[in-house]
């Protein structure tokens, strides 16, 4: 045998374990990717508002298996909500607005889908002589968070009603479930928060409604709450925020078609506070879509507005927001 012929010989033996080598490692990927995606859990946040309801219409009706996925409810709390969807810690949640402001900042949250109008609203006693936001002067008016929506959106109004929102109006901070007993002592004279919060004492003939997104223009016509994905995983995970999107479609389409149901179970679950009745209420007055389209087109609105009211900085770029933060998935 000749030496170039053993040369010859070797030199297929190495290719060949080379080849080898690489069929392995390209099998040993796939499985990889598969195993992966098999036991992908999908992270979905809630903080327990009525308008959360998809979320819990989904999950109780085992929409992610339709769907062939996980999926994991986690209760967001006071928990820094940049600080989860950065650590990875949440993969999407209901993005109210107030999320927004966190967007502006920098929060890496990319909306991708509309899912319903309404869900913030004010009230006042049944005697008090505040009967909208026209009679706001001097009063002390209660909220969830200094320069979240309720004060957005209402800035404008007071602006045109001639009082100015910073110096004529006392705003103070309350968590959610305790402004009805900040009223009650009379802390305050009044306040604006999420549903199902002013809606209780309304139901109970302790309140009336001065104020609402679900039933006043022209924040009626709008989106209030998106589907919101964090950042990494639309860029990195486009398949997986597709059902994301997919997974909230389902939810608001049972909460349109089964808003009784949905609001029993919710409460049921102890997801949410008040009563099945209530909460059902609530779910038959909001108006629930899905239409990415739309929805890019009303986070727009909501951009200009909460510029306007001064919320959103004077240095920030209206454009370069939207086409950072929302998404239309392919």
């Amino acid at each position: 045998m000749s030496k170039k012929f053993i040369v010859f010989l070797l030199a297929i033996m190495v290719t060949t374990v080379f080849v080898m080598a690489g069929c392995g490692s390209d099998k040993k990927t796939a499985a990889d990717q598969d195993k992966t995606k098999t036991e992908r859990v999908y992270k979905i946040g809630y903080w327990g508002g009525t308008c959360e309801a998809p979320i819990f219409a989904a999950y109780e009706n085992k929409v992610a298996e339709k769907l062939g996925i996980k999926v994991e409810l986690v209760l967001m709390g006071a928990r820094s909500t940049a600080e989860m969807l950065s650590t990875g810690k949440v993969d999407a949640f209901l993005a109210s607005p107030g999320s927004f402001k966190g967007i502006e900042q920098g929060m890496d949250l990319v909306l991708v889908d509309s899912t319903h109008t309404g869900c913030i609203q004010a009230c006042a006693p049944l005697n008090s002589p505040i009967n909208s936001t026209a009679d706001f002067k001097g009063k002390r008016v209660g909220v969830d968070s200094m320069g979240g929506p309720f004060m957005a959106y209402v800035t404008n109004e007071l602006k045109q009603h001639g009082i100015d929102p910073k110096t004529d109006v006392e705003w103070k901070v309350y968590p959610g479930p305790q402004l009805q007993t900040a009223m009650d002592k009379g802390e305050i004279d009044c306040y604006g928060t999420w549903d199902p919060f002013p809606q209780i004492p309304v139901n109970e003939g302790k309140a009336k409604i001065i104020w609402s997104n679900t039933t006043m223009s022209p924040y009626k016509d709008y989106t209030c709450c998106f589907v919101g994905v964090n950042g990494k995983v639309v860029r990195e995970e486009p398949e997986v925020a597709k059902n994301i999107q997919a997974f909230f479609k389902a939810g608001g389409e049972l909460c349109k078609t089964q808003p009784d149901e949905v609001g029993k179970r919710m409460v049921e679950r102890k997801y949410v506070g008040g009563t099945p009745e209530l909460n059902t209420q609530l779910i038959k007055a909001y108006i629930w879509f899905s239409d990415p389209v739309r929805g890019s087109n009303d986070w727009k609105w909501h951009v200009k507005i909460f510029k306007e009211a001064g919320i959103f900085d004077a240095a920030t770029n209206p454009e370069e927001l939207i086409q950072k933060s929302y998404k239309i998935l392919e």
